[in-house]
């Protein structure tokens, strides 16, 4: 996204860039300050530092020793070069200072860099990154303001509303720049170059995303740590964009998942709990089985109902089992469902399907619970019938004895 606003229009000059900048240009500094010998080279030049000596208090531009009135070109002066009227421009010595000038976080100014000896229209200063990366924050500083509710000029601070107001001042240092995550900014920034008509319905989005990481901080440490997380802020941004592409909002893929996560795991859990009372009536049966065997060493009435209680133990056992098939059965079909469902994801929403894949595993992970609790169930009840079956031929001596002599 280009901004030309954003940037002081080079082709409207000044009295900054026709005056000063010419005078700082021919001014060597003395020992990194700010006194130095300004040459003055050419009639241009002299009548420019006229006019600048006439006013010094606007220009900034301040005389250390007493000079003739009438000025030739060649001649060099002791000058103190000061800070001009904030409406010119910016003599800056460091680039944190171009940071703190008004709107200078949010516009690039009129400024001359001592530093180096630039200007803000000079090519050359794109060879600094610091400056590079200033003129993309101020693209992400002017996308941010189409994307909050309002955005104030003056004291260069974004106001978001969601569920009430977020203010976002925009503030940061020389030392954020250098941090900063160029490849993930100027990849959000691409998504709203040119003129398409989804920009519009992007903005939204970003907002969102800004939210996300800033709402839980103060508001003065906000814009530098956005700056600082901007992987993090271009990821979130990238899903909901994905989103909105698949025609679909992240809220509303996101509900339906929850709300189909929470149907399946009802309807595993309640596998379960239709075989509740069986299961629990396991315990029960047992020690009421325990109860009926009687010793007998004849075959009599007694080891009849011995025999009856084995019969009854075996008929339990197996109609359990076919409940539990039959359950096992359920879960298959289920397993099934939700597979499908996956497939349906992975297949017509690709461009989303690592964002909500995640619910998949949680269903998959309860279905194996489920089916290991059922297995158990099934092996306790092999358990009981054998111990059954035991207790029946240690209790009833003719069946033992017979089966000894049968098999001997």
């Amino acid at each position: 996204m280009k901004s030309s606003s954003a940037i002081a229009n080079p082709m409207i000059l000044t009295k900054f860039e026709t005056l000063l900048i010419p005078l700082y240009r021919q001014t060597t500094l003395a020992g990194g300050g700010r006194t130095g010998v300004l040459e003055l080279a050419t009639p241009e030049l002299v009548k420019a530092f006229n006019t600048a000596r006439a006013n010094e208090h606007r220009y900034g531009v301040v005389i250390r020793h007493d000079v003739d009135v009438d000025l030739a070109p060649g001649v060099s002066v002791d000058v103190e070069l000061c800070d001009p009227a904030t409406g010119l421009g910016l003599l800056a010595d460091t680039f944190d200072d171009v940071l703190q000038f008004p709107q200078g976080r949010s516009v690039v100014p009129r400024f001359f860099w001592l530093e180096h000896g630039l200007a803000h229209t000079d090519e050359v200063l794109n060879a600094h990154s610091v400056f590079v990366r200033y003129k993309q924050v101020i693209e992400l500083v002017t996308l941010l303001a189409k994307a909050a509710a309002y955005f104030d000029k003056d004291a260069e601070e974004l106001v978001f509303l969601k569920s009430g107001k977020v203010n976002l001042p925009v503030k940061y240092t020389a030392a954020d720049l250098d941090s900063l995550n160029v490849p993930a900014l100027q990849t959000m920034l691409d998504q709203f170059d040119g003129s398409d008509k989804l920009h519009e319905q992007l903005l939204p989005i970003l907002a969102d995303a800004v939210i996300k990481h800033v709402g839980g901080l103060e508001p003065s440490r906000r814009f530098a740590s956005l700056l600082g997380h901007l992987s993090d802020v271009a990821k979130d941004f990238d899903d909901g964009r994905r989103l909105y592409v698949a025609n679909f909002s992240y809220e509303k893929v996101r509900n339906q998942l929850e709300a189909d996560m929470l149907d399946e795991l009802a309807r595993i859990n309640k596998t379960f709990a239709d075989v509740q009372g069986q299961i629990l009536g396991i315990p029960v049966a047992t020690v009421l089985v325990a109860t009926q065997f009687k010793v007998t060493d004849v075959w009599g009435p007694q080891a009849w109902v011995n025999t009856a209680v084995l019969l009854g133990v075996l008929v339990f056992v197996v109609l359990a089992n076919f409940v539990m098939r039959n359950q096992l059965h359920t879960l298959d079909s289920l397993e099934t469902e939700i597979k499908r469902k996956k497939g349906k994801v992975q297949s017509e929403y690709a461009m989303i399907k690592d964002m909500v894949s995640g619910t998949f595993p949680k269903l998959e992970s309860r279905l194996t619970l489920q089916r290991r609790a059922f297995f158990a169930v099934q092996f306790i009840l092999v358990i009981g019938f054998i111990a059954a079956a035991a207790l029946y031929l240690a209790m009833t001596e003719p069946v033992w004895l017979f089966l000894r002599g049968w098999f001997n």
